[in-house]
C-alpha cells in the first residue's frame, strides 16, 4: 500500500482514499505493525547500471535483475520471483505450442 511513498504522503493518501486520519508519526508505527505481520514486503531498489553491464556482456540472457542490497534474504526473494515468472512464461509457451 505504500508504493514507495514517504510517510507524509502515506498519511495524506490514507485520509484522501480511505477517510482515515492519522498523525504523521503514526505512519511509522503502522508500517512497522504491518511489516511484523508480513503484510508488506520491502523491495530493494534495482541496480540498473549493473543490470545493463551484465546484459551488454551476456546478450544471450533473456532477463537480468540486480538488486542493491546487503542481505541474502533480498537476493533470495528476487531470485524466487524471477524463477516463478520464468516457470510461468515457460508453461504458457508449452501450452501455446500444443
Amino acid at each position: 500500500f505504500c508504493e514507495g511513498y514517504p510517510p507524509g504522503e502515506i498519511q495524506e493518501l490514507l485520509e484522501k482514499n480511505n477517510g482515515v486520519k492519522i498523525h504523521r508519526e503514526q505512519t511509522y508505527r503502522y508500517i512497522a505493525y504491518a511489516a511484523k505481520r508480513g503484510w508488506i514486503q520491502y523491495m530493494p531498489p534495482a541496480a540498473y547500471h549493473l543490470r545493463d553491464k551484465i546484459k551488454k556482456k551476456h546478450r544471450w540472457l533473456e532477463r537480468v535483475d540486480v538488486v542493491h542490497t546487503a542481505t541474502i534474504d533480498d537476493v533470495a526473494a528476487q531470485t524466487a520471483q524471477v524463477l516463478i515468472e520464468q516457470l510461468r512464461d515457460r508453461q504458457m509457451r508449452v501450452q501455446s505450442d500444443r
